[in-house]
């Protein structure tokens, strides 16, 4: 029986804090906000200014007239649309640093991977499919893949009354998605057999969805979401390692 998700979340906890763990933890993370905050700080203010002329184009001419009514309007719209383009800005430094944090991953996933079989699954073999470069490829395509579907998610935040409720619904879902079948994908490859891959990935849809959302949320940790990566891959490598034992325990019994 597959132990429960709260222990499979204990044993990644425990290994996160080992050294090992906390070096993959820090360097990937570090990087991505060092890389993205001095784009951000290069690039921003010319983003920002041609962005913001931009969309002050769209504005009606009378706003630019003098009178009260039009000058408190057009303070509201100028203060709008500063917060807004600002949180765009969060929103693509937080996206971006994520992504990078994926991207990192699949080349300390079968570190980690191996880190806990060795630890805690000795007694299964060791075995692993595909190479990096198919891992690369998988995270590019299914980013392409699942960009595509955020940005027709978008569209749904034109819906009145219930857009933005509908459209922050479907970039969770698309994210989540992305997020399930990238790391399924490397922790697995790097842990069995293809035909045992396609086994337990079709298999409990809704264990295995457990567990991936639960990695997915960690994502939503405020700052510290930055550093665990390493934890979601943990939790997952867990589960899938919980998953062969038992199916070996299953063949070792006939």
């Amino acid at each position: 029986m597959t132990p429960s998700l709260f222990t499979l979340f204990g044993k990644s906890i425990n290994d996160f804090f080992s050294a090992k763990i906390l070096t993959l933890t820090l360097f990937p993370a570090l990087f991505g906000i060092m890389l993205w905050g001095s784009v951000l700080y290069i690039f921003g203010n010319e983003i920002y200014t041609y962005l913001s002329q931009m969309l002050l184009g769209f504005m009606p001419d009378w706003l630019n007239t003098q009178g009260t009514a039009q000058s408190i309007l057009n303070s509201i719209i100028h203060f709008s649309l500063s917060f807004a383009l600002y949180t765009l800005f969060g929103i693509f430094f937080l996206i971006a640093i994520l992504l990078t944090n994926m991207l990192f991953s699949i080349f300390y996933t079968p570190f980690i991977v191996e880190y806990v079989r060795v630890k805690s699954y000795p007694h299964l073999p060791k075995a692993e499919f595909g190479s990096l470069l198919e891992c690369i490829l998988v995270f590019i395509k299914n980013f392409l893949l699942f960009a595509f579907l955020a940005l027709i998610s978008l569209l749904l935040y034109l819906v009145p009354f219930i857009g933005s409720l509908l459209g922050s619904f479907a970039l969770f879902i698309v994210w989540y998605l992305f997020f399930k079948n990238t790391t399924f994908y490397d922790v697995g490859s790097s842990s069995m057999e293809e035909s045992k891959f396609q086994y337990i990935n079709q298999t409990r849809f809704f264990t295995n969805h457990a567990y991936a959302l639960s990695a997915y949320l960690l994502n939503y940790v405020p700052f510290f979401n930055f550093f665990l990566m390493p934890l979601q891959i943990l939790l997952i490598t867990h589960y899938f390692f919980t998953r062969l034992d038992e199916m070996q325990s299953i063949k070792n019994s006939r």
